[in-house]
């Protein structure tokens, strides 16, 4: 089962114990002295359940890893057990310190506001700026509570290393469901590479997606550069992606597809999907 529980949207100070750093013999030992500086204060019974070294992925000039840190006490409402676990933390820990570090700079221009709070890390992953001299980024996914039908709010986050400074920063964050085909994704090749697409159903007829586009400013950060109401709808049967249904529209919107060239292949055809056809403005797979 995997491990569930809350997530903050960016690093902060937990306002816990300070603890000297000890002889580390493994990594392991390592981990344990993360969560256990970590007690006293929002978590009861830390525990470090994913770690990920950074400091050679992203060049930094300081040892930085980011852990997931994790209350191991079920979240209870009555006599009814929400989660397994209790709220999970999003620590950047920076010289093989024990404390989150607090100087995670906030540049991200589009901010979430009510987001729902997190239970379990979907995907960490390290993604590639077209940029010049922005580097690589992290990429952190995870869901919110889990509902009875299994939908859940699912945060999509960006953080960027800043040499100049020896620090973290966050530059992209995103919340979106997942129970009527919703999503945000990183787009890793094509024309549009390095931007962050969102795709959101209307809550009124005629039922179509919002699509949201974001891409890279120099300074790193995520600024949006399209919305538009897509024609894909909801439950019409097409098996694609509504991102990769709308691809064709939101590259001529962008000015890199006119009709005539050819459709834009998505990255992972759906089984049984033998060949792929425009109608209207939608792209469709048969």
């Amino acid at each position: 089962m995997s491990r569930k529980a809350a997530l903050l949207l960016f690093a902060v100070t937990l306002g816990l114990r300070a603890a000297e750093s000890p002889d580390v013999d493994s990594q392991k030992a390592y981990e344990r002295a993360v969560a256990e500086a970590q007690k006293g204060g929002a978590l009861a019974k830390p525990e470090v359940v994913s770690y990920v070294d950074l400091t050679k992925p992203f060049g930094t000039t300081s040892e930085w890893a980011v852990a997931f840190v994790v209350d191991d006490t079920p979240v209870l409402e009555g006599n009814f057990t929400l989660n397994d676990t209790g709220p999970l933390h999003l620590c950047f820990l920076k010289a093989h310190g024990l404390d989150c570090h607090d100087e995670i700079e906030q540049q991200s221009s589009h901010r979430i506001e009510d987001a729902p709070v997190p239970f379990e890390v979907l995907q960490t992953q390290i993604v590639r700026s077209p940029r010049d001299g922005i580097g690589p980024m992290l990429m952190v996914r995870t869901c919110g509570l889990t509902a009875f039908n299994g939908d859940c709010g699912v945060v999509t986050t960006l953080y960027r290393y800043d040499k100049a400074r020896d620090q973290f920063a966050l530059i992209f964050e995103n919340v979106t469901w997942r129970n009527q085909n919703q999503e945000t994704r990183f787009i890793e090749a094509g024309p549009l590479r390095g931007a962050m697409i969102a795709a959101t159903p209307g809550s009124n007829q005629p039922y179509t997606y919002w699509v949201d586009v974001y891409r890279q400013e120099e300074s790193g950060a995520y600024a949006r550069a399209l919305r538009y109401r897509g024609k894909t709808r909801y439950a019409d049967g097409n098996p694609l992606a509504v991102i990769d249904s709308e691809m064709p529209e939101i590259l001529r919107r962008l000015g890199k597809w006119k009709q005539g060239d050819p459709l834009p292949v998505p990255p992972q055809l759906p089984d049984r999907c033998t060949s792929i056809y425009l109608e209207g403005t939608v792209e469709w797979c048969r």
